[in-house]
Order: C-alpha cells, then sequence, then structure tokens
C-alpha cells in the first residue's frame, strides 16, 4: 500500500507541474524513481498514463481518471494521518492563509491579530498577494479570493459579497455640474482595477443598464494604490466600499450617483481538501462572524452556524 500511495503522490505531482524533471526537483527523486512510479502504475492498471514527447507531455484520459482518484485517496490519508495524530477536536498548530492585498490588509490582519490573542496554540501566516496561488505547491491551508471562482478542483466555502461605490475626490467637481447619468462620467478620467472583468464599468438603475464605453485612463492591479490614486485626485472609478468607507464619511472622497448600483463581488474561501485540520474551520467560522460585524462598509456576510465569536 506504501509504494501505492507514493506512486499516487509521485504521478499527481507529474500532472500538476506537467513535467517530470520538475516534479523530480520538487519531490527531491531521482527522474528514473520518478519514472518507475509512474511505469509501476501503467502496469497496475493496464493503461498508458502520460504520453511522452521530446517536446511535451500529455495526460492521457486513462491517467486523467487515475489522477482524480488517486487525489481522492490522497486527501483520503491525510485525513485519516490528521485525525489520528492531533484528534477532530485538537486545534492547535499552523495555518497558512493566502489573501488578495487590499482584503488582508484592510479586513484580514485586523482580524487575525485579535485571532491569535484567543488561539494562543493557533500560530497563522499570511500570504498577500494579488496572483492567483497554488494551494497545493505553496503548502497553503485556506486562499481567500475576490470575484468568481471556476476551478472545480478546489472546495469553496462562500464568505460574503463585497459592495462597490462610484466615488472621487470633491476637487475634480470644483465649478462643474453635478453628474445626474452615467453618460456625464466620460468628462472625467476614469481608473481601474487592472484585472478583465474590472475594466468596463456596468451600472444600473431601475431596470436601466449602463456600460460606460471610454477606456479606463489608469489601470493598476492593486486596491489600494487604486484608492490611493482616488484619494489624490486621479479620476473617478469604482471601488470596493470597505475601502473608502472613512473617506466617504470624512468627505475625502464623494459617492457618484448613488442610485446606481454597480454587481458585488463574492468573497469565497478555498481549500485544496475537502478534509482539513479543525483550526482552519475554526479560523474561517469566527472570520464569518467577524464579516457580519461589518455590513456597515459593504461586506454581506453569509449566516453563522454554531455561534463563532470573533470579538
Amino acid at each position: 500500500m506504501s509504494d501505492l500511495l507514493a506512486s499516487f503522490h509521485t504521478f499527481c505531482r507529474v500532472v500538476e507541474r506537467g513535467s517530470l524533471s520538475r516534479a523530480s526537483i520538487d519531490l527531491n527523486l531521482a527522474q528514473a524513481t520518478v519514472s518507475r512510479h509512474i511505469q509501476y502504475l501503467e502496469k497496475r492498471y493496464g493503461s498508458i498514463l502520460i504520453a511522452r514527447s521530446t517536446r511535451r507531455l500529455q495526460v492521457t484520459v486513462a491517467g486523467q481518471q487515475v489522477y482524480e482518484y488517486a487525489r481522492s485517496v490522497l486527501r483520503s490519508e491525510s485525513e485519516l494521518a490528521e485525525r489520528l495524530s492531533e484528534g477532530k477536536a485538537a486545534s492547535g498548530g499552523r495555518i497558512v492563509i493566502a489573501g488578495p492585498s487590499g482584503f488582508g490588509h484592510e479586513i484580514l490582519n485586523p482580524f487575525i491579530v485579535k485571532f491569535i490573542a484567543r488561539h494562543s496554540d493557533i500560530r497563522p501566516r499570511l500570504l498577500l498577494s494579488e496572483r492567483s496561488v497554488n494551494l497545493i505547491d505553496e503548502g497553503i491551508d485556506v486562499a481567500i479570493r475576490i470575484g468568481p471562482q471556476t476551478d472545480s478542483s478546489l472546495v469553496i466555502r462562500p464568505l460574503g459579497e463585497l459592495t462597490e461605490s462610484l466615488v472621487i475626490a470633491p476637487a475634480l467637481l470644483l465649478k462643474r455640474p453635478p453628474i445626474k447619468h452615467p453618460r456625464e462620467l466620460s468628462r472625467f478620467p476614469r481608473i481601474a482595477l487592472a484585472m478583465p472583468s474590472t475594466r468596463q464599468l456596468i451600472l444600473q438603475s431601475r431596470g436601466e443598464t449602463y456600460v460606460e464605453p471610454t477606456e479606463a485612463a489608469y489601470e493598476v492591479d492593486s486596491s489600494l494604490a487604486m484608492r490611493d490614486a482616488l484619494l489624490a485626485g486621479a479620476g473617478y472609478g469604482p471601488i470596493h466600499t470597505y475601502l473608502v468607507a472613512g473617506a466617504l464619511r470624512t468627505g475625502e472622497l464623494i459617492q457618484l450617483l448613488p442610485t446606481w448600483t454597480l454587481p458585488a463581488w463574492p468573497v469565497n474561501a478555498l481549500f485544496a481538501y475537502r478534509a482539513r485540520p479543525s483550526r482552519v474551520d475554526v479560523f474561517i467560522e469566527e472570520l464569518i462572524a467577524r464579516l457580519h460585524e461589518l455590513s456597515e462598509i459593504g461586506i454581506k456576510a453569509p449566516p453563522v452556524f454554531g455561534g463563532a465569536k470573533s470579538s
């Protein structure tokens, strides 16, 4: 059984890395050993799993079936090992969390600071980046992602939605007539997140949909940098409400067209495996409870189960 699990582990890494050589480096194995693991599985199942060529590696239909089965077996084995080693009730240990920079800086980091005070036996590690991380390769327990998720290989737990506000610095509106319809937005430069789903501005009001035809004057891949640009008066733009709630209260920014709405952004927790340490579930339940307390800054969280306490 141990040989089969080792072969499953090696084969999965080859498929995920797309290369025998890269997998051998990751696993610290000789490439010949990696090849023997694949040959063992091909002999066991009587099928070619990987079509090899000098230029690329192609997983066969049978190989894809074995890959899905192998991942399932490895998940189950990981769950069993976890439960036997620390028990389902034990919650101590390391949690590696990945998240986007804006949400991480404004929401996750303050939450984790208080979470540590409540759970001294849990050691969080927070990784903030705008890139899409590989949970398995980078050893991440949970990734918090904003926007629609299409990766069917991951386990998804909805955390809620983020509302958007269309804002501008008041200095840009001086000596100009008020904006009453989205058509008038073209008088000002637009700032946008440098993502395919955010480059187009879409507004809705009472059954009417407006799509801004002009391109953004400035695109940036960080929501924090976008907020700085808006505060500096570089233009107007849509931004997550929680990022500018303070500036809207103080008047540093003004909301444009408040009767028009922008699409909400889903927030999800993503896991590589359905079976996970209980400390990760404790973290997520308390995070959801905290998000419920932030509805006034545009965060809509799902119902809380189990009465988790966050403050």
